[in-house]
């Protein structure tokens, strides 16, 4: 028996944002009928300035594919002095009727992929109609994957964006100008960036100032991708007390995991990733591969557990959500990072 390996470009040239998003949404249904079998993820947190690794598995009944993934993140000086990124992902799968290890692949992009796609997912599921405006907090590598993710499913017709570092925000702006034609309006405060907001997506390292419930208008969807572990937060508590939030996992709750929210407005909160249409599930923060047939490599999630969704009052949302919960206060991963 072979075991196929993959690097970033094999994977790259095997998946779009699109199809990963379509079989993010098949992951959800899998995870909650009952087909994937998902132990809790184990992190280990490493002694400063070093960041933390995650080691995710799933079981899914449907393909019977095991998958694992290790992620890192959170390794400011490994550019510098090593040439490697502050973040990387490898994903090992297995035939589940024999254990056999038939791949083994990087993870990164596919980590990046599936987080943007569970933003979409929620999106689609509960932002308003007639939504056109995103506001971004933070506007890094994860970010942008939000903005990829999320125009497959919506018309974006501008978004306002605010970063901690005005040449980051610079750059952002050109980024995403030149690949999408989207005018991005670089805010003055983090509170003038939200006040337009229609979907507000933060991607911070969830250690700075917090958004303001104040800030928020009713009807706006929220995707907290920051939050992935607990003490880390960005949005106030109080945006929660008006918000309608549906989460994935009831169980993965007591674990403080990413999440989307809607103040006053829906809200999508980020949980345990559930495999992809049939492909192997992902794990605590982030693993839903995408389908491995017919040579497709598995999209898996990072820093992502696959976002709750719910949707707030006033806030006509598409599709019938599960049931709503009461999450805890998301928490968020690294600006321009995708985290573990």
């Amino acid at each position: 028996m072979k075991t196929l390996l993959l690097n970033k470009e094999n994977v790259g040239s095997l998946i779009s944002m699109k199809e990963v998003i379509g079989t993010v949404e098949e992951a959800y249904k899998a995870f909650n009928s009952g087909q994937v079998i998902q132990p809790a993820y184990t992190c280990i947190h490493l002694p400063p300035p070093r960041g933390e690794i995650d080691f995710k598995l799933g079981y899914c009944e449907a393909n019977e594919i095991i998958s694992m993934k290790a992620s890192s993140g959170g390794f400011p000086n490994n550019p510098l002095e090593h040439g490697l990124p502050s973040g990387m992902g490898t994903i090992l799968l297995f035939d589940a009727r024999t254990c056999a290890l038939i791949c083994v692949m990087d993870g990164s992009l596919i980590t990046g992929l599936r987080t943007g796609a569970a933003g979409a997912v929620s999106v689609k599921a509960m932002a308003r109609k007639n939504a056109r405006t995103i506001t971004s907090i933070g506007t890094g590598n994860q970010a942008r994957m939000q903005i990829r993710a999320i125009r497959e499913v919506m018309t974006i017709e501008a978004i306002h964006a605010w970063d901690h570092y005005p040449q980051n925000l610079a750059r952002y702006k050109a980024d995403i100008e030149r690949e999408f034609g989207i005018p991005v309006v670089m805010a003055s405060s983090k509170q003038n960036a939200v006040e337009h907001a229609d979907i507000l997506v933060t991607t911070t390292r969830g250690k700075g100032s917090l958004v303001e419930a104040a800030w928020v208008r009713p009807g706006t969807h929220v995707v907290a991708i920051g939050t992935d572990t607990q003490g880390k937060q960005e949005l106030e508590p109080e945006i929660f007390r008006n918000a309608k939030i549906v989460n994935d996992s009831v169980q993965s709750l007591g674990a403080s995991q990413p999440g989307a929210a809607t103040a006053g407005t829906s809200a999508a909160s980020p949980g345990n990733d559930a495999p992809a249409n049939g492909g192997t599930p992902g794990n605590g923060n982030g693993n839903a591969p995408v389908n491995g047939g017919n040579g497709t490599a598995p999209a898996n999630g990072a820093n992502g557990s696959t976002p709750a969704k719910s949707t707030a009052p006033g806030a006509g949302g598409g599709g019938a959500p599960p049931p709503p919960s009461t999450a805890p206060v998301p928490s968020a991963p690294p600006d321009g990072s995708v985290g573990p």
